[in-house]
């Protein structure tokens, strides 16, 4: 495909994502949906939508590959050089604020790979770099950032929680995304074939997952639409939007890797700031106007910053 082609092709990919997520912020506002609301629906996408798309991810993909653990294992330093790096930026510009500090280290490199990476990594990617993308939502994102994301405010807090590990580890088995991702590989490692019974309601969930989860994303931003400390909250989405997808990508190819695991990678690192990042930090007494602002701040810049790195995945045969 041409440039011009795969222009038209991720513009139209990415339109009717704007669209839901219009959707919801129009529905939000129109309707005075408060907190309360989105905690709702976030509900029913964590323990509901997410888990029925991505059994089926793990339970019909091939996933005997062993450069699924290379694409993991990079990953994985990746996030820990992001986390490091945002922190040391962050403590760098706030030095006499530590709530802010905290909120612009966390939400500068949590990625919403759950509920929006994956949704477009199925469009913009090959079944095998979607599936690579999904490996990076569920390891990286989904089972170790928490562990990352949690000491590390504390640390920049300096409110000394901790938690042991078998109680993290635990918390990670039994998270429903963690959790129904491992039964549809158990599932698929062993051969166990569901009956069309089974999977074909899990199926018509998981159909849903896209249009739904994105219109979620929107009435979250119209919730959260105001916007204050505008100078931070930019530099969040700087870092979050520009510079992590441009180390993340340099750290895997440096490490080797090629083709459409650079495009996971990628695109992977250029999701925005996560929801779950931004109720932690403020849980932890974070400053939580930062942390919810640059979550719709970066939502809405990322329809610029996802569009331009779909075409060059795509051109260049990231794929």
């Amino acid at each position: 495909m041409s440039m011009f082609d795969n222009i038209i092709f991720i513009a139209s990919t990415i339109f009717p994502l704007i669209v839901y997520v219009a959707i919801g912020a129009v529905t939000a506002v129109k309707f005075n949906f408060t907190e309360d609301t989105v905690k709702s629906f976030n509900t029913l996408a964590f323990w509901v939508l997410m888990p029925a798309n991505l059994f089926l991810i793990a339970y019909n993909y091939s996933i005997a590959d062993k450069s699924f653990l290379k694409i993991a294992l990079v990953g994985l330093l990746s996030l820990f050089f992001m986390a490091f790096l945002c922190a040391f930026i962050a403590l760098r510009l706030c030095k006499d604020d530590r709530p802010a500090a905290a909120a612009l280290a966390g939400i500068s490199w949590k990625c919403n790979c759950i509920m929006l990476g994956i949704p477009v990594a199925q469009s913009f990617l090959s079944p095998e770099g979607a599936m690579k993308f999904t490996i990076l939502a569920i390891i990286v994102d989904a089972a170790v950032s928490n562990m990352i994301l949690i000491p590390q405010i504390s640390f920049i807090l300096k409110t000394g929680e901790k938690k042991s590990f078998l109680s993290q580890l635990k918390a990670v088995l039994l998270n429903p995304i963690v959790f129904s991702t491992l039964l549809g590989a158990v599932f698929n490692l062993v051969g166990i074939k569901l009956p069309q019974l089974i999977v074909t309601p899990i199926q018509a969930i998981a159909n849903t997952n896209l249009a739904i989860c994105m219109i979620i994303i929107g009435v979250s931003m119209g919730v959260r639409r105001h916007i204050s400390n505008i100078r931070l909250v930019g530099i969040a989405c700087f870092l979050k939007l520009v510079l992590c997808p441009v180390c993340g990508t340099l750290i895997a190819y440096i490490f080797g890797i090629r083709g459409s695991g650079l495009g996971a990678v990628c695109l992977f690192w250029a999701v925005p700031s996560a929801v779950n990042a931004g109720i932690t930090i403020e849980a932890m007494g974070g400053d939580g106007s930062i942390g919810n602002s640059t979550l719709v701040l970066s939502t809405v810049l990322s329809a610029i910053t996802l569009f331009i790195v779909g075409v060059l995945i795509r051109t260049i045969g990231w794929m």
